[in-house]
């Protein structure tokens, strides 16, 4: 298992602070990059009968009103360890981990299909099957590349 600290509680309203866009945070993730992200959900307007799309944002872009206690997520598997699926045998490695107000965990699992296309592919937690730690080495003490000014993987546990 390995941890990954989110500065904001799921299930509280957020605000984009690059686009405007204003929602309830539904979930919250990392990327193999190291980028911490949150799940925004606009609420849905009363004369629509659909529900718009979640967005996904950046912690340092995100904003909140209020004081919140920072909460730590213990996830199953790290980014960069390969994986196998239980179900279809599809392998990888882990691109990025994400917990739901539901408390799912999603894994965005990458690898190569016979075509030589990378492909990814969503798993639950369940499904997985742990090959070995992968890429760990190669990320460890890495800072986004994207961007994302997040901290290195060895700050976050």
């Amino acid at each position: 298992m390995s941890k990954v600290k989110f500065k904001y509680p799921l299930n509280i309203e957020a605000k984009d602070n690059q686009t405007g866009l204003t929602g309830i945070i539904s979930g919250g993730g990392e990327l193999v990059n190291g980028c911490v992200r949150y799940h925004i959900q606009p609420r849905a307007k009363p004369t629509e009968n659909t529900i718009p799309d979640q967005w996904e944002i950046d912690e340092h872009n995100v904003s909140v009103a209020g004081k919140h206690k920072a909460w730590v997520h213990k996830f199953q598997y790290r980014t960069g360890d390969r994986v196998k699926s239980k179900i279809n045998g599809y392998t990888g490695f882990v691109h990025s981990r994400n917990i739901s107000a539901n408390g799912c965990e999603e894994y965005i699992v990458e690898g190569d299909f016979k075509d030589g296309k990378r492909v990814r592919v969503a798993m639950v937690k369940q499904e997985i099957e742990f090959i070995d730690s992968g890429i760990n080495k190669q990320l460890e003490n890495k800072k986004s590349s994207s961007g994302c000014i997040s901290a290195s993987r060895k700050d976050r546990g």
